[in-house]
């Protein structure tokens, strides 16, 4: 099928299609196509992605007559009832008809979802004519012109008071009994008569007790279990149903009224029904009937709870503000937010109050709330609620939002449009650091949209603290520029009222704070002292921009310890990553040497070494610290490694000064070294190890390393175990199996030093204690002649 892809396309993208030429002669021609009509997403509506059909005798829309339009949105021309396939056709002028032409297809976006078009058709038409009979009896759709060949469906919808009988033909033959009768078009053209027969009708008149007519009960009229009709009655009472003659039951409900059911009627002819329902009696429901707040921070406010009132009877239920009160040892621990004014509430009418719970002791709190309905009842709803503390007092504090509790203990979500917990993110797509972390949903928010979430109470006391979290920033699509944002506010009041802004970070990369791509990101936020001083809230206000959705993690308070970095000497190198960090998080140092110079190492401030790789990953402690990327002049050390003919080994590991070195294709790998000793090994798997060490003095120099090949592979794990190894006298060598053996000893150079044979038995041991220190190989030959072979370390 054709598809235009208006969901990337920008606003007034056009793609043409044109057709092959077309040499109709003479006759009347149409075009007709498939198209798929949608309302399935927000991106659906309000989008004039649109098909527009052209006709020209050039390839081209230049002077091109225009057929008709298709929007793709259900809702705009022509309209339609629901999502799908449909089809359409439009009548070709003559003038295109008697040259030749081409049927162009113009697609245009709206940025709105894609256009399908299929089972596109050009051909001769026949007129399809429908008539009703009676005129009044019914609505008729499909008629028109259409291309002979294709299918249309002809529908007939019967009038209130009719009912369809059957499609006949010009002959007055019977064509279909059925309502929608699928035609194919021939090649001239029909008419087709849909023909309804006038139903009986039965009026029904509902009244009270008192005679008044009763508006809004629906009458339902059944023959067996079959529903035949319903209707509800006017202003005067009166429900109108049509039916063939014969019997039936009928039902009456009306809101406020006893009702009436399944009661016998027959039809025969015109008939007319009086129906009298008695009133219900006045009944008061409150949901819920009782109530239990989550746990709530003391002295603080939990949401409020809403408790419905309704009058599920008949008449008329009163309720004053002063019917409404909160009774019991723990009321004043709750506040009633009361109705303001006198309701009065009719049968299934409702209004409500609501109760907060405002703890200021620690404990479990009960009250009753009492509502007097003035029919002689006082209704009780039991309500209680657990106050906790939920206060920080030991820092860091981390929640990570692992747990499958939302909002977490403690915390509170705020907000029509909250922020919600998720295990893995999409639109962007990236993943939490543990088991879950935080979403706004921007993508389905729109625009101004906020959500907010409050952290639980935190005792700081006094110093200097901060407040981090990671958050994700991303750039994927064209959604991504919109100015989704995360505020971050801190507050003695778990709410932005009166709150000091700490600061804000835009979910797109290139709105402040900067950054060079996506991923994820770390922020952190000094708190001033004044809410250190004072237990405080941290409050992250999410608001959606309508574009792609914010991710937040691994959220932390902690106090702010400093990291200070020096180079020593200064002209040797700089330095990166020092500054404010909080408690318990990890700070990236990093050294890089200037031209001629190398990094020695990193010390402390008692100047031990800490680290001596430029990239120096440092978990902050509870104290401030400074770090000395001390630098040297460097010396270009070059390693040349080759096997016994010379030839260059590649991907040997050589390790030195803490690093590894691997050699390249020409069997070499250069390391910058300032002066002093190494020591260095070399390894590479078919090769006898080496160890050696090399002074670095004031000039660069080249180390050539021939390696001797073992002629032998590892043993893979499994089928030999040694031990202990490293060994000093006894080697013991167990195998899985007690077959025959031939076990042969090698140096770390590959020569054979000794050959013992093992008669059925698992379990080998040898004296290896007469042997110098270093690397030898154990090769065992079994029965099937395949060696095995494995290392060990004479001590």
């Amino acid at each position: 099928m054709l598809k235009y892809n208006c969901w990337d396309y920008y606003s007034g993208s056009q793609g043409t299609l044109v057709s092959r030429c077309l040499n109709m002669g003479s006759g009347t021609y149409g075009v007709g196509f498939k198209m798929y009509r949608d309302n399935y997403s927000f991106y659906s509506s309000d989008k004039y992605d649109k098909v527009e059909v052209f006709v020209n005798t050039l390839p081209d829309t230049t002077g091109a007559t225009k057929l008709g339009t298709i929007n793709r949105y259900t809702d705009y021309e022509p309209i339609v009832s629901e999502q799908g396939w449909y089809d359409y056709a439009f009548e070709i002028p003559t003038t295109f008809v008697e040259n030749l032409s081409y049927i162009i297809l113009v697609a245009t976006s709206d940025y709105g979802t894609n256009i399908y078009v299929d089972e596109f058709v050009v051909g001769k038409t026949s007129t399809v004519t429908l008539v009703v009979n009676p005129g009044e009896a019914g609505i008729l759709t499909g008629g028109g012109s259409h291309i002979v060949g294709t299918g249309v469906n002809l529908k007939a919808t019967a009038n209130s008071g009719y009912k369809f009988i059957n499609w006949t033909n010009e002959a007055n033959e019977v064509v279909s009994t059925a309502e929608t009768y699928n035609y194919v078009v021939g090649d001239s053209n029909v008419t087709f008569t849909a023909n309804f027969e006038q139903l009986t009708t039965v009026t029904f008149t509902i009244v009270d007790a008192e005679n008044d007519p009763i508006e809004g009960a629906t009458v339902t009229v059944k023959q067996e279990e079959t529903v035949v009709d319903t209707a509800v009655s006017n202003s005067v009472g009166e429900a109108v149903v049509y039916a063939d003659n014969g019997n039936y039951t009928y039902s009456v409900t009306a809101l406020g009224y006893f009702p009436k059911n399944d009661v016998l009627f027959t039809i025969n002819g015109d008939t007319a029904i009086n129906v009298q329902l008695d009133e219900l009696p006045p009944a008061l429901e409150i949901t819920p009937d009782t109530f239990s707040f989550e746990p709530t921070q003391f002295a603080t406010s939990s949401a409020p709870q809403i408790f419905i009132l309704q009058n599920i009877g008949g008449g008329t239920v009163t309720i004053n503000p002063s019917d409404i009160t909160i009774t019991g040892e723990d009321a004043d621990q709750f506040i009633l937010i009361n109705i303001e004014d006198t309701v009065s509430l009719g049968a299934e009418e409702m209004d409500g109050f609501a109760v907060v719970f405002t703890p200021d002791t620690i404990g479990e709190k009960t009250a009753i709330i009492q509502v007097n309905d003035n029919l002689e009842n006082i209704h009780e709803i039991v309500i209680n609620g657990s106050a906790v503390d939920f206060t920080i007092t030991e820092f860091p504090y981390t929640e990570s939002f692992d747990g499958e509790k939302f909002p977490p203990l403690g915390w509170l979500s705020l907000g029509e449009k909250p922020w919600e917990r998720v295990t893995s993110g999409s639109n962007p797509t990236c993943d939490p650091f543990g088991a879950g972390m935080l979403k706004y949903n921007c993508w389905s928010y729109s625009t101004g949209n906020q959500g907010t979430l409050v952290s639980r109470r935190l005792d700081m006391g006094s110093g200097t603290y901060g407040v981090g979290f990671k958050m994700y920033r991303d750039n994927t699509n064209s959604y991504s520029g919109k100015k989704d944002k995360v505020e971050v506010f801190v507050n003695t009041l778990p709410d932005t009222i009166d709150a000091t802004k700490l600061g804000t970070i835009n979910r797109y990369t290139d709105y402040e704070p900067i950054v060079s791509e996506q991923g994820w990101y770390d922020y952190v936020f000094e708190i001033p002292a004044t809410f250190v001083e004072s237990p405080s809230y941290i409050i992250l206000v999410a608001t959606s921009d309508y574009g792609t959705n914010i991710f937040v993690d691994e959220f932390v308070v902690g106090q702010v310890r400093a990291v200070t970095l020096a180079a020593n000497p200064s002209e040797g190198g700089s330095v990166a990553g020092g500054g404010s960090y909080l408690e318990g998080t990890e700070a990236t140092l990093t050294a890089t040497p200037n031209a001629g110079y190398v990094l020695t190492s990193w010390t402390d401030a008692a100047n031990e070494v800490v680290s001596k790789k430029q990239t120096f990953n440092y978990l902050v402690g509870d104290s401030d610290v400074t770090f000395t990327a001390n630098f040297e002049l460097g010396y270009t050390v070059t390693f040349t490694v080759v096997d016994a003919e010379s030839n260059p080994i590649e991907g040997t590991s050589i390790v030195i000064n803490e690093d590894t070195l691997i050699t390249n294709a020409s069997g070499v790998a250069i390391i910058d070294l300032a002066n002093g000793n190494y020591d260095y090994t070399v390894s590479k798997s078919g090769y006898a190890e080496m160890a050696d060490s090399l002074v670095v003095s004031n000039a660069p120099q080249t180390v050539t390393l021939s390696l001797i090949a073992t002629g032998m592979d590892e043993l893979t794990a499994g089928s030999v175990r040694l031990y202990p190894n490293p060994v000093e006298s006894s080697l013991i060598i167990e195998r899985n199996n007690s077959d025959e053996a031939t076990i042969q000893l090698y140096n770390a150079s590959g020569i054979l030093i000794g050959t013992i044979k093992a008669d059925h038995t698992t379990t080998t041991t040898i004296n290896v204690g007469a042997l110098s220190s270093g690397s030898y190989f154990v090769r065992i030959i079994g029965t099937d002649n395949t060696p095995t072979v494995c290392r060990f370390i004479k001590k």
